[in-house]
């Protein structure tokens, strides 16, 4: 299984990418890598090679880039089940496998998954990136192959 949507840090204000696309990858790895409060939009900005009027012309707030990161981590991760899934019919061990070796592999998610450290650091319910891990986090992959597995 491919790994969906990572460059090598250091590349990201280089890519050949909008600059919307290059904020969004350079915020996932900050704030893979430090957390969400501790970066902040300046290094955000110069990470992902433009400035901090670009970053906010695309983003209303640092809460909604948040937001967006979170909602591409959900979108990235159904596409690797939407990949792995059919290569594992009746294997649902199989599969659980590939997705755990995908999920937990150490050179790309050394600090565990995403969604989990930013649903920690996100204690206020009502914050915009918290509601779309509850919304989408979970029930992205986890309900509907344990609703398959369960039915064979």
């Amino acid at each position: 299984m491919n790994k969906i949507g990572f460059l090598p840090f250091e590349d990201i204000a280089k890519a050949d990418l909008p600059p919307k696309e290059r904020i969004v990858r350079a915020a996932r790895e900050l704030f893979y890598r430090n957390g969400l409060h501790s970066v902040g939009v300046d290094a955000i900005a110069e990470a992902a090679g433009t400035n901090k009027m670009t970053l906010y012309r695309h983003f209303d707030s640092k809460d909604q880039l948040i937001a967006e990161c979170m909602r591409q981590i959900c979108a990235d991760f159904l596409t690797a089940w939407q990949e792995v899934s059919p290569t594992c019919e009746g294997e649902p061990k199989r599969l659980l496998k590939l997705w755990l070796d995908f999920s937990f592999d150490r050179k790309t998610h050394s600090r565990g998954c995403a969604l989990a450290n930013a649903a920690v650091q996100l204690p206020d319910k009502d914050h915009p990136a918290k509601r779309v891990i509850e919304d989408q986090g979970g029930t992205i992959v986890f309900e509907p192959w344990i609703t398959n597995t369960v039915s064979q």
